[in-house]
């Protein structure tokens, strides 16, 4: 699916108006998960990979510091390709 002069974020980014989620760019991401470490993974289920990170004020200056678990999809996984698309 394709949108004219958008990309992917501003689009989430608008469809998320008013609600508690934020989207996050991978660069961000890496940063919340220390470039996803061995350290941080927590397991793995039917998405995929899952770590857990912690979003600091400089990651997202005004977004309360807070632990969060990141999902990777597995990119293989038959599993909640509807959900992250």
């Amino acid at each position: 699916m394709s949108y004219p002069n958008t990309t992917l974020q501003e689009d989430l980014s608008i469809s998320l108006v008013g609600s508690n989620l934020h989207v996050f760019t991978v660069a961000e991401l890496k940063v919340i998960t220390q470039h996803f470490s061995s350290s941080n993974f927590i397991g793995e289920g039917g998405f995929g990979p899952v770590h857990k990170g912690f979003i600091e004020d400089r990651v997202r200056p005004g977004l309360k510091a807070q632990p969060v678990a990141v999902k990777l999809l597995d990119l293989e996984s038959k599993q909640g390709h509807k959900e992250w698309l």
